[in-house]
C-alpha cells in the first residue's frame, strides 16, 4: 500500500540521520503538480505548504539533480534558487533534496533537513542516492499493486452491477442500479443518468443520486 511505503521511506531516512525531519512529496508529471506528502521528525507536520513556484522543489523535478545545501544562510549559486525562509524560519540549517525518478520520470522528492550546517560528505551523498533509488521502486511497484485492486475491484463491482441490471425489469429500477454502480466506481458522491430520445432530442426519464440532487438535464 502506497500510504505505508512512504512511511517507511521516510522512517528509514530520518533514522539513518538521527531523528533528522525528513519527508517525501510525491509529483505528478502528467498534471506538472505536487500532490501527497508525508514527513518525519520535528518538522513532520510542516509539508502541507506546496513548493512555491521557481523554488528549489522545482529546481529538482526538472533537473533530476540531487541539490545539496551545506548552509541555507548562505547565498546559493548562480541559477540555484534560494531556501525559502520559511524552512529557514523552523530552524533548517542544511538540506539535502533527492529527486524520485522512475523510467525517466520525476515522481517525488525526498529531503532531509538538518538543524546544523552540514557538507554531505560523497559517502553520505552516495547512499543517499541509492536510497533514492530504491525509494522511487517501491513507490512505482506500490503505485502498480495499487491500480491492478482497483481494477479488480471495478471489474468486480461490474459484474455485480450487470447482474442487478439483467435481472431487473422495471426502468426507473434499472436506471437507479446504474447511478449507483457508476457512483461507487469513481468514489463520488452524487450521480445522475438521463434516458433521451434521440430524435426528439428530449429526456424520456431522469434518476438522480441523493434524493434531493439536482443536474440540469442534457441541452
Amino acid at each position: 500500500e502506497i500510504g505505508r511505503a512512504l512511511d517507511l521511506v521516510v522512517a528509514s531516512l530520518s533514522n539513518m540521520f538521527g531523528g533528522a525531519s525528513c519527508a517525501i512529496r510525491l509529483f505528478d508529471s502528467n498534471k506538472a503538480e505536487f500532490g501527497r506528502w508525508v514527513g518525519a521528525g520535528a518538522l513532520k507536520d510542516w509539508w502541507d505548504h506546496p513548493p512555491r513556484p521557481e523554488g528549489t522543489s522545482w529546481h529538482v523535478v526538472n533537473n533530476k539533480i540531487p541539490l545539496y545545501v551545506e548552509d541555507t544562510l548562505a547565498a546559493p549559486p548562480t541559477g540555484q534558487p534560494g531556501v525559502r525562509k520559511e524552512a529557514i524560519d523552523k530552524g533548517v540549517k542544511a538540506i539535502a533534496y533527492l529527486p524520485l525518478v522512475s523510467k525517466g520520470t520525476s515522481i517525488g522528492i525526498l529531503y532531509v533537513n538538518l538543524d546544523a550546517p552540514h557538507r554531505f560528505s560523497e559517502n553520505e551523498q552516495r547512499v543517499l542516492e541509492l536510497f533514492a533509488d530504491q525509494a522511487a521502486i517501491a513507490i512505482e511497484n506500490a503505485r502498480l499493486f495499487q491500480q491492478v485492486q482497483q481494477r479488480a475491484q471495478a471489474l468486480e463491482l461490474l459484474g455485480e452491477v450487470s447482474s442487478k441490471i439483467s435481472a431487473q425489469l422495471d426502468v426507473d429500477a434499472t436506471l437507479k442500479l446504474i447511478v449507483e454502480g457508476a457512483m461507487q466506481l469513481t468514489e463520488t458522491d452524487s450521480g445522475v443518468v438521463h434516458l433521451v430520445d434521440e430524435g426528439s432530442q428530449s429526456v424520456l426519464r431522469s434518476v438522480e443520486l441523493p434524493e434531493g440532487f439536482h443536474h440540469p438535464a442534457p441541452r
